[in-house]
């Protein structure tokens, strides 16, 4: 048996209106955020996370070392931080 779903901490919580309602904020305020970065930065988060791009295949598409798209994505994720806090 998983102890981790009996201590709860795997908990399907998808019927909790709490959970539901800070969610829903969690989300408008994380699109807000997106809205106020850069295009370039925009356009790294749907690369990596909607399109599914690795760093080093999105660097090759773009030219540019992959090094450059790891330092891209520290910035704008301290970025989404400082903006969500």
């Amino acid at each position: 048996m998983d102890t981790r779903k009996e201590a709860g901490w795997m908990a399907d919580r998808s019927g909790d209106p709490y959970e539901q309602i800070n969610s829903s904020d969690i989300s408008i305020k994380l699109a807000d955020a997106v809205s106020k970065l850069t295009p370039k930065q925009q356009a790294l988060i749907q690369a990596i996370y909607v399109e599914g791009y690795s760093f080093k295949g999105y660097a090759e598409k773009l030219g540019v070392s992959p090094q450059t798209i790891r330092k891209q994505h520290q910035v704008m994720i301290e970025r989404l931080k400082s903006l969500m806090s």
